[in-house]
């Protein structure tokens, strides 16, 4: 007999059921993110995709002009032919690299350093060797196709009237370095891919660099472009309208040919920079679109240093060029008496020191004492007036400090204060030190730049311009006119009218009957001050002249300086005589030409800058 046996339930297994559970949440929760992805988050995703396959590039704007006092153009941007270069791409192929390198004229090694300073770009096209020649960029563009990565284009690119004679004033262009970055990032401003690298081309950078240009363009997952999606045109800088005379400025360079040495003059009545000029110079043209290793090390390495920028960055010993600030500092402390006499027996003696004097001139007050230049009588004037009072003059004038030129590099000079002496010395301050002072020699020692500011406010009987390179700016546009700046006021320094007219008869005696005659010019009021100054780099001094012209309505201030050349008599003196002469003469002859740069009044109307 059979039996028939029903089926028994199994009791439900937690553990199974677990599982289950935890298999449909997981899948459930796939599910979930699925559909917030396609459905919530789809636009946002699309746009996120769309733009991670575009790239931005910027294009080069052209930099703003930069125009001499007379309307010249000294620097601008011309068309350039450039390598181009794709960086990842360019550097797969060695054979390829040293084919253009060959054909462009350039050591393979050197040509790859440039791509290398651009390799962040990706395969994105970048220039790294600006001023091809028309051959080398036709050869390049013709073989394209078989030079993967390599192209020749053309860019704005900077070129200059006078490299050579501008240089410590204009600076140079150049590829940002990482502190270049640092320091525009500080400003808020983004770098291009030429910036300026020194002089004004660094100081008014972000009003030079304009605008970028900027093209949208798409890539592949590789980061190689597909296609343009749009493009925006650069704009170029605004300009700059310089103070400076592009023909005085040459002029002094001639006059320092084969010198070390420097030639500041400027315009008394606005504080502008006539001429500026700094010798030995450079070729700044070798610095556009990169100078190789070598050049530079060359330059560096110079032992005459054409680098420096002597007008602004050196700091010399006044000499006697300062006994016009220690009758200054004299008459505020209300000690000065131009009837008193000093005994000058070829020496004053202070202590157990005796300071020198180049003549003997027995009982002596103060214009005959200027004209010759008494060492005598002015150590012994400083030690009545004091160390305080010639320090406190100093400060008034700009001396020992930067007088903030529009330029950089700029120094400060040094005027011994009681900070500074207890700090560096170890002794007191004495009498001697103090006829030391008087006489422009010891610690002071000050820049070209502040003896032709102290001179200029000498001019003006007190009153002192703030120095500047830049007059006027002009905006980028079509029809711009220029935006004259006003003179700005950087101190004054109060004496009556009474001590101005004689410390400018006596300074006009300096040229016509003392040390400085070689400085007189036949038909023009030259008053001037000479000045040899003591190193210890050599037994020559270094030679200084100081002055400004006319007596009666000055046009011009200025201070020459050539190093371990003699005396200021000798060398420096002729030298400010012909530029005097050379300055002057000039504007006799080109008025009212080019009135709008050389002429406030015409510059305010706005006169239109090509």
């Amino acid at each position: 007999m059979s039996v028939i046996h029903a089926p028994r339930e199994s009791p439900t297994d937690l553990r199974s059921l677990l599982v289950v559970a935890t298999i449909a949440l997981v899948l459930l929760g796939y599910g979930f993110r699925l559909w917030f992805i396609q459905i919530v988050e789809s636009s946002a995703l699309a746009d996120a995709a769309e733009s991670s396959s575009k790239i931005e590039v910027a294009s080069l704007a052209p930099r703003g002009q930069i125009l001499s006092r007379e309307g010249l153009v000294v620097a601008a941007s011309a068309p350039t032919a450039a390598l181009m270069a794709r960086p990842k791409t360019a550097l797969r192929d060695e054979d390829v690299l040293e084919r253009v390198a060959s054909a462009v004229g350039i050591e393979p090694a050197r040509l790859r350093r440039k791509i290398l300073e651009h390799q962040v770009k990706g395969d994105l096209e970048v220039p790294v060797l600006v001023g091809l020649s028309p051959q080398a960029a036709s050869w390049v563009v013709e073989r394209r196709s078989v030079l993967p990565g390599f192209n020749a284009a053309t860019i704005p690119m900077r070129t200059y009237r006078d490299p050579v004679a501008l240089c410590h004033i204009l600076g140079y262009t150049g590829v940002p370095s990482d502190r270049d970055l640092d320091r525009l990032g500080k400003l808020g401003l983004k770098p291009a891919a030429y910036i300026g690298k020194d002089g004004l081309e660094r100081a008014y950078e972000a009003d030079l660099m304009g605008l970028p240009g900027k093209a949208s363009i798409r890539v592949d997952s590789r980061r190689r472009p597909v296609a343009t999606v749009s493009e925006e045109a650069a704009t170029p800088g605004s300009g700059l309208v310089l103070g400076l005379s592009l023909k005085l400025q040459q002029y002094c360079m001639a006059k320092l040919a084969g010198k070390r040495g420097a030639i500041v003059a400027l315009d008394p009545k606005t504080g502008d920079i006539l001429a500026m000029a700094s010798a030995p110079s450079y070729d700044a043209s070798a610095f556009l679109g990169g100078i190789s290793s070598a050049d530079y090390s060359a330059l560096r390495d110079d032992p005459a240093k054409p680098l420096f920028h002597r007008a602004i960055g050196a700091s010399y010993a006044p000499g006697s060029t300062f006994k016009i600030v220690t009758t200054l500092a004299a008459y505020r402390a209300g000690v000065f008496d131009p009837g008193w006499t000093a005994v000058c027996r070829g020496y004053l003696q202070v202590g157990n020191k005796r300071f020198k004097c180049l003549g003997h001139h027995g009982a002596i007050t103060f214009e005959r004492a200027m004209t010759k230049s008494c060492n005598a009588y002015f150590a012994a004037l400083a030690i009545k007036a004091g160390p305080d009072a010639l320090r406190e003059t100093c400060a008034e004038l700009g001396l020992g400090s930067r007088i903030g030129l529009d330029l950089p590099g700029e120094a400060t000079g040094l005027v011994p204060t009681a900070a500074w002496w207890a700090k560096h010395r170890d002794r007191r301050f004495a009498m001697g030190d103090s006829a030391n002072f008087g006489v422009g020699q010891g610690e002071l020692a000050c820049t070209p730049l502040q003896m032709a500011c102290m001179m200029m406010a000498v001019a003006n009987r007190g009153t002192r311009y703030q120095p500047r390179l830049v007059r006027a700016l002009q905006g980028p546009e079509e029809g711009d006119k220029p935006e004259l700046l006003p003179p700005k006021v950087a101190g004054t320094i109060g004496a009556d009218d009474r001590l101005w007219e004689l410390l400018h008869t006596a300074l006009r005696s300096v040229v016509t009957s003392g040390t400085g005659r070689v400085a007189n010019m036949p038909g023009l009021e030259i008053c001037g001050k000479t000045g040899s100054a003591e190193n210890n780099l050599s037994r020559e001094t270094h030679s200084w002249f100081v002055c400004f012209a006319p007596k009666d309505d000055p046009k011009i201030a200025m201070a020459v300086m050539v190093e371990n050349a003699g005396h200021g008599s000798e060398v420096a003196a002729p030298i400010a005589g012909q530029v005097v002469r050379f300055y002057l003469d000039g504007l006799k002859s080109s008025a009212p030409k080019n009135a709008a740069y050389s002429s406030d009044q015409a510059a305010s109307r706005g006169a239109s800058v090509r």
